[in-house]
């Protein structure tokens, strides 16, 4: 994420995601907020510990708001 907006980033996820599921190989939810989580700066630390510890885990369109 170094060097690039959080929009930029997350925009970025969901290309990859988006292209996994064009090659049939689908990433879940889970998997990609637990990804896009864990590739943030230690800016957003408080921000990953807040959604990690409200379950259920967002969904990734609601990460954006």
């Amino acid at each position: 994420m170094k060097g690039s907006s959080i929009s930029d980033y997350l925009q970025q996820a969901k290309f990859i995601a988006d292209s996994l599921v064009a090659i049939n190989g689908p990433i879940s939810n889970t998997d990609l907020v637990s990804s896009v989580l864990k590739g943030l700066s230690p800016d957003y630390s408080m921000f990953v510990t807040a959604v990690i510890n409200s379950p259920p885990l967002s969904e990734f369109l609601d990460l954006r708001s």
